[in-house]
């Protein structure tokens, strides 16, 4: 129960910073929000939010320190304290799994930050000194134990962390195909995301858009020049991926049923369309799978379906009256009730 508690809060620290770093880097409330509930509601995310491991620790506390760093370089007033809890983060995550969050989000966000996000106030050095001297000092912790390379258990995992990268673990293309189910329900949405020479010319605000692709680019690249390949590598590219399909939603907002391109509607109705004949069909696969394979009371596959055969109805309403956002409630709200439920 504990490490179900641990894996629960760190993909809730995880979700909360991707809120808050949406909200930092559009300037809109709804961008941020329809990205968390993205996020939370992804297929993989949501199997590593019950599954105990150190890596969605270290990705949700690199998230953190990514939000205040870009505080502290991005706010008008100098502020001594999104530097420290930057710094904190940063040691939190290296504590966690070491320099892996450090390579696969921190270092594309760099990039992506010099190259988008300007103004960027460069006079304050003293911040990059205490974050830089925070991280540094939490670095060194394990390493402070007089006793450290002496200690077996110690030597094994510092001999297993050194040798990781030196040793390959190559993949066929197809270690790659989980990027296409990251995302479950919104693969499809995800895929319509990644038209770049189209929605760079149809989005009013282009360089939130530009920029998350930007980052999934480079973390991509990173991820393939790596010779250790895990499957664990690919959670640090929801968080570009929500990103980029936020984006999505909240241009369908703004202009379906008024100044939409026929293009754009028309995968809109795709999209939600299809979201709605999934959930049609849900209670009859849910037969098969679940409930005949007993993972399920029949009263409880009954309820289920009951409430999937109403949101399929509001995904149908949804899709007709062009109203995205409830396309995202509606969906949420059915995968909250088939977590309680299973």
């Amino acid at each position: 129960m504990t490490h179900r508690l641990i894996a629960a809060g760190s993909a809730t620290i995880f979700i909360f910073f991707c809120y808050l770093l949406g909200k930092e880097i559009s300037q809109r409330e709804d961008f941020a929000w329809i990205a968390a509930l993205l996020l939370c509601t992804s297929y993989r995310f949501i199997l590593f939010g019950r599954v105990p491991s150190n890596v969605l620790c270290s990705h949700a506390t690199m998230v953190g320190a990514i939000f205040f760093i870009f505080c502290t370089f991005k706010e008008h007033q100098a502020t001594y304290l999104s530097a420290i809890l930057g710094g904190l983060c940063l040691g939190l995550s290296y504590l966690s799994n070491q320099w892996l969050s450090f390579f696969i989000l921190l270092l594309p966000f760099c990039i992506v930050f010099l190259l988008f996000y300007r103004p960027i106030e460069w006079r304050r050095w003293r911040q990059i000194l205490i974050i830089l001297a925070i991280t540094l000092f939490m670095t060194c912790i394990p390493y402070l134990h007089l006793d450290f390379m002496n200690n077996e258990p110690y030597r094994y995992l510092f001999g297993k962390k050194c040798l990781l990268w030196t040793t390959n673990n190559n993949h066929s293309w197809s270690f790659y195909t989980p990027i296409l189910w990251n995302m479950g329900a919104w693969t499809f949405l995800f895929l319509i995301s990644l038209l770049l020479p189209f929605w760079a010319k149809q989005l009013k605000d282009k360089q939130t858009y530009i920029s998350g692709f930007v980052w999934l680019l480079l973390q991509f690249i990173l991820i393939s020049a790596a010779p250790q390949k895990d499957i664990n590598y690919l959670i640090p590219l929801m968080l570009p991926t929500v990103y980029l399909m936020s984006s999505i939603v909240v241009h369908w907002k703004e202009t379906l049923g008024r100044r939409s391109h026929h293009l754009a509607e028309q995968l809109f109705l795709i999209n939600s369309y299809a979201l709605s004949a999934i959930c049609l069909l849900l209670p009859i696969i849910g037969y098969w799978l679940v409930y005949r394979a007993g993972y399920m009371i029949f009263d409880r596959y009954l309820l289920l379906s009951i409430y999937t055969f109403i949101i399929s109805g509001c995904l149908f309403i949804a899709s007709w009256k062009r109203t995205p956002y409830f396309v995202i409630y509606s969906l949420t709200a059915l995968l909250c009730v088939a977590e309680v439920m299973m």
